[in-house]
């Protein structure tokens, strides 16, 4: 726990530092970093800031390292006898008959030798009150932490029962009309719900899983709507929310450290700089200044209902509308040289997160071996998958039973009853009987364990790896010993050896404590009635994790009974732990009253294991039965096969909601023919969801041509992303010859720059100036100042007067010049909207000069 508490404090200290070279960034490249990149780069931070574990420890990993607070640790080792080895034989190996050891320390576990702790342990010595500050100061941090994390979470889920309840669904077919478009350009395939809710702050995007769009008011122009529809939904498509809840998890997390809430209130800024920044990117020049006109109207008429901290709306305050209008006057296009910047940033910014480190990293230095009491530690490195220690005559012996080396000549010591192997560090325990004593007992303790298992390591000769004592202590002050030391091994291997009363004692006080780690070694050494009387206790009190431990312990009928128990007092977790230890019949047996009752949690846990072919016959009981909310939940446990049965016995009664639950995961094959079929049958409508796949390519074009031509909308909205470039070219050129422009702008992504630029060059010509004005965004300004003379010398008003607003200013000088020269006045009126002061003055004058009245009167206007 303290390694966890740890480890944040050193990424806290961490993420400050990067934040500061953030900040550092941002004031030196400031004209070159885009808002984009720049809410990415704090992004970078917050993920440091939830990330406690790093590639390497780096300078911040070293302050907060084991070996900074503890830089030498005193280690006594005992001392060895001249490397000779007594009775040296062959590789054999005698059978030990079984043992009977109820209480056999010997664990099944991987592991390496145990002179090399990691350095995260964090044993360092320290006084007693000082281990229980360190563990008061832990349960401090966490304990505030979730406090203020569920507090958020509390009044999020307020906030959006309390503006649900004021708001009404958008009624107007203007403005569904215009989120249509708007979803359909971004090309978002998810519909939104929209509400209104008229005391609402601005317009807003609540809700994590299932969000919606709540508008103030519907009473705006089409073209302010569009704007805050397209802004609402590039926070969507950013996913917004999300990072927002990012950022709020960091700040309960790093409570105490004020810098993070300065980064979250920064994130804030820069998440609405940063969307305004991705709409105004594919906005013309009349379309932008329509965008600032609708933030600036947002903060007129606000209502009542404040934003909280996770909401998003389209307006927060006056001081960042002002740097977001600033924002948008000011924008700057990328460029090559910004790009290099911007990587070069970031790469920066990644170098010094690496730099900072954590206490808790990948790789870690090894540190100096861990003190022991007393006798020899083996410095073998190999790692083993079987290895126990066992407490016998006082000692503390560990073996590996992976097999020793055979090929250090003489390293197997073997006697009558055992036989154990020796690497060099440990040839001395073979001069010292008693400890040599010490081994035989332990070898043949494990040996015994192993037979009774049928392990095929019984065959094996054990690798000697440690031995430590003589302890003088009782087995019950060893037990208490280790366990204010906090070493595990030790307290495993002696806690075998308590006779009952003990284990008893120390039990009930782990389980008070609720030290499960302790408490776990000790529970098969319990009797039934403490077992039974634990979990009775475990279950009243709702302490799970001793009650996990327990009910396994228990006789059948005990079992049953705590889990009818479980049952009907409605808790769904401890009926779990007690199902989990009943035979197959008894929880078949739960799954039919389950279902009776209709407790569709209690079901899913009780068929969870069931094999197959019973899974099988319940899904087609419960199809027959007709109970949705039972099958959406044993379908997912089938097979591709009973998937399948199914999905065509649900197609054939023609029940959508059961062929839809049965139809998700289904081969492709499959898929592709259920869509060939739905297209057959003329069943659109209900299974739209049949064409959300990616289906075979000639079956899309096919089912697209074929839509296209019923003017089947909602099947077309499904399906136009996914058929090939001919076929988009060829509905492309068909929809713009019958004027259907809903398919033409849903198609006009799909195809090639040269299909696109003779589609526009079409629509020039042809003086279908909304087609044109919507294909044309992908132009560059040299062809639209291209467009924008032609328009002008074809007395295209129209055209050019929307194209005006892309042109730099040399441009529509030369324009405004040309217009005037021409006397073509309705054309310079729309041309000198785009001119600045001095250039207005001048034609003023000139105006003037030449006695142009009409020209000048409409100047004297700017």
């Amino acid at each position: 726990m303290n390694t966890f508490m740890i480890s944040f404090l050193s990424v806290s200290v961490s993420g400050l530092c990067m934040a500061g070279i953030v900040v550092l960034l941002e004031k030196l490249l400031k004209n070159h970093l885009s808002f984009r990149f720049r809410y990415g780069l704090w992004l970078f931070v917050i993920l440091r800031l939830l990330i406690p574990v790093s590639p390497v420890a780096g300078v911040v990993g070293t302050l907060f390292s084991e070996e900074t607070w503890n830089p030498q640790p005193q280690t006594q080792l005992a001392a060895r006898a001249p490397e000779t080895i007594k009775n040296p034989v062959a590789d054999q190996q005698t059978k030990l008959p079984e043992q009977k050891d109820q209480n056999d320390p010997v664990q099944d576990i991987r592991t390496v030798p145990t002179s090399a702790p990691s350095r995260s342990t964090w044993q360092f010595d320290q006084p007693a009150w000082l281990d229980d500050l360190i563990q008061a100061a832990w349960v401090l941090w966490l304990s505030v932490a979730v406090v203020l994390m569920v507090r958020r979470i509390t009044s999020y889920q307020g906030f959006l029962r309390f503006i649900k309840a004021g708001s009404f669904p958008a009624s107007s077919p203007d403005t569904r009309q215009c989120l249509d478009e708007v979803r359909q350009k971004m090309g978002i395939r998810r519909p939104l719900p929209v509400w209104i809710n008229k005391l609402a702050v601005s317009p807003m995007l609540p809700g994590v899983f299932h969000p919606m769009i709540i508008l103030t008011t519907e009473d705006c122009r089409p073209e302010e709507m569009r704007m805050i529809l397209r802004h609402e939904l590039t926070h969507y498509q950013r996913g917004d929310i999300f990072t927002k809840w990012l950022v709020q998890l960091a700040i309960c997390i790093h409570w105490f450290n004020p810098a993070v809430r300065l980064i979250g209130r920064r994130m804030e800024s820069l998440c609405e700089l940063a969307c305004d920044e991705q709409v105004l990117s594919s906005l013309s020049a009349s379309e932008k200044r329509c965008y600032g006109d609708t933030l600036i109207h947002s903060l007129k008429d606000k209502g009542t209902y404040g934003d909280i901290i996770v909401s998003i709306t389209l307006n927060e305050n006056l001081s960042l509308l002002k740097e977001r209008l600033s924002a948008i006057m000011n924008e700057q296009k990328s460029g090559t040289t910004r790009t290099l910047i911007s990587m070069a940033a970031g790469a920066v910014l990644f170098a010094s997160g690496i730099l900072c480190g954590s206490a808790l990293s990948w790789k870690t230095p090894k540190p100096a071996a861990a003190p022991v009491v007393t006798t020899t530690t083996s410095t073998n490195q190999r790692t083993f998958y079987f290895s126990g220690s066992v407490y016998t005559q006082g000692y503390i012996v560990t073996l590996n039973w992976a097999g020793a080396d055979r090929s250090e000549e003489g390293s197997v010591y073997q006697d009558s009853l055992i036989s154990v192997a020796f690497d060099e560090s440990m040839k001395a325990v073979m001069d010292n009987e008693e400890q040599m004593e010490a081994v035989r007992q332990a070898v043949s303790e494990q040996h015994a364990r192993l037979v009774r298992n049928n392990s095929s390591l019984a065959s094996r000769t054990p690798l000697l790896t440690s031995i430590e004592g003589p302890y003088t202590e009782s087995v019950e002050e060893l037990a208490v010993r280790f366990h204010k030391e906090k070493k595990m091994s030790q307290f495993r291997a002696v806690a075998a050896k308590l006779n009952e009363e003990a284990a008893v004692k120390m039990a009930r006080t782990f389980y008070a404590a609720k030290e499960m780690d302790y408490f776990a070694v000790l529970v098969d050494a319990l009797p039934e009635s403490e077992i039974l009387d634990l979990s009775r206790q475990a279950y009243q009190s709702r302490y799970e994790d001793a009650f996990d431990l327990l009910v396994p312990k228990l006789p059948q009928d005990q079992i049953q009974t705590l889990a009818q128990q479980a049952y009907a007092d409605m808790r769904l977790d401890d009926f779990e732990i007690a199902l989990l230890s009943l035979p197959a019949q008894q929880r078949s047996e739960w799954a039919e009253k389950a279902y009776t009752d209709t407790r569709l949690e209690y079901f899913i846990e009780t068929v969870q294991d069931l094999p197959t072919d019973q899974l099988g016959v319940w899904a087609d009981r419960i199809y027959a039965d007709q109970r949705l909310e039972f099958f959406e939940e044993i379908v997912n446990s089938l097979n591709s096969k009973q998937r399948e049965t199914l999905a065509e016995k649900a197609y054939a009664d023609n029940r959508v909601e059961y062929f839809k639950e049965a139809f998700y995961d289904l081969p492709r094959e499959s898929v592709a023919a259920y869509a060939q079929r739905v297209i057959d049958d003329q069943r659109y409508r209900d299974y739209l969801f049949v064409f959300d796949d990616n289906l075979p390519g000639e079956l899309m074009d096919k089912l697209a041509i074929q839509a296209y031509d019923e003017k089947q909308d909602e099947l077309f909205d499904r399906i136009y992303w996914g058929f090939s470039k001919e076929t988009a070219k060829t509905l492309l050129e068909r929809a713009y010859a019958d004027n259907r422009t809903e398919v033409l702008y849903r198609l006009y992504s799909q195809v090639d720059n040269e299909t696109l630029k003779a589609l526009v060059e079409q629509a020039f010509n042809d003086h279908r100036t909304d087609v044109f004005m919507n294909l044309c965004n992908d132009l560059t300004s040299e062809q639209k100042a291209e467009y924008a003379n032609r328009a002008y010398e074809n007395q295209n008003l129209d055209i050019l007067s929307n194209l005006i607003y892309d042109l730099p200013h040399d441009q529509v000088l030369s324009l405004a010049q040309k217009a005037y020269d021409d006397q073509r006045i309705r054309y310079f009126e729309i041309i000198v909207y785009e001119l600045n002061s001095a250039d207005i003055a001048k034609f003023r004058t000139q105006a003037k000069k030449d006695g142009r009245n009409e020209f000048y009167s409409m100047l004297e206007d700017y």
